[in-house]
Parts: structure tokens; C-alpha cells; sequence
């Protein structure tokens, strides 16, 4: 089973920026970062979209 979490704090050394994974949590934990200055609807988009794409369908 996956798990996502939206995260809008930096990175620390359990979640380095350069990963969209935790290594505590490989394959398991994707994590979705709000990039400076994005509004969270985009933010959302991104995470509905990977939905989109894991799970297929339309959401």
C-alpha cells in the first residue's frame, strides 16, 4: 500500500529535497512538496494527478 503526504516545511535529513520518497518509508511513502511561491490548488492537482496515474480513472 502507498501512502502520500503533502508536506509545505523544508527538508531535514529524513526527507532530503532531491527525493519524493522518505528512505525510512522506499516505495511506500511518496511525498509532494509545495514549491516556493505555488498555490495549493496546484499542489492538489499534482497529488489528484499522480492518483490519476497509480490508480487510473478519472478523479
Amino acid at each position: 500500500m502507498r501512502v502520500s503526504k503533502r508536506r509545505n516545511s523544508g527538508a531535514s535529513a529524513a526527507r532530503p529535497r532531491e527525493r519524493d520518497d522518505s528512505p525510512w518509508y522506499p516505495h511506500t511513502l511518496r511525498l509532494f512538496r509545495r514549491a516556493p511561491g505555488e498555490d495549493w490548488a496546484s499542489s492538489v492537482e499534482r497529488v489528484r494527478q499522480a492518483c490519476v496515474e497509480r490508480f487510473g480513472g478519472a478523479l
